[in-house]
């Protein structure tokens, strides 16, 4: 009776394996921390210049993780919305904190502005984390 030997076809699979994905050419990034996403907001202030919104954060949100989508849909009214470009992958136990973002146009006298963010209640976050 012949003996098998069931590692060596398990290494040479592995090796095969593990040489194939070093040639990949994406090898180094980090997608998830390139992926846009549409920020839950807690809050807004808006200015004469600059719109001031509460987000949740991890530890390390910032102001330029953030990008404005602007739409004017009429003489008058502007759609705003704030998208997240890059994740917060701290760990901290999460907190709102106040980004200020420029308002991008300044033609429009007295603009409306209709936010197309869903927003969260503030104030549910201390039955969540006990603050």
């Amino acid at each position: 009776m012949k003996k098998f030997n069931i590692f060596s076809p398990l290494v040479f699979t592995l090796l095969l394996l593990f040489s194939a994905g070093s040639q990949s050419k994406y090898e180094n990034i980090d997608i998830s921390e390139e992926r846009e996403m549409i920020e839950v907001l807690y809050g807004i202030e808006i200015y004469s210049d600059s719109f001031e919104f509460q987000v949740l954060s991890n530890g390390c949100t910032h102001n330029d993780h953030f990008k404005l989508q602007t739409n004017q849909l009429n003489d008058y009214q502007v759609s705003v919305q704030l998208i997240r470009t890059k994740q917060d992958l701290c760990r901290a136990l999460p907190w709102l904190i106040n980004i200020k973002v420029a308002i991008p146009f300044s033609d429009i006298l007295y603009p409306e502005f209709i936010f197309t963010n869903p927003f969260k209640n503030k104030h549910s976050l201390k039955s969540t984390y006990r603050n």
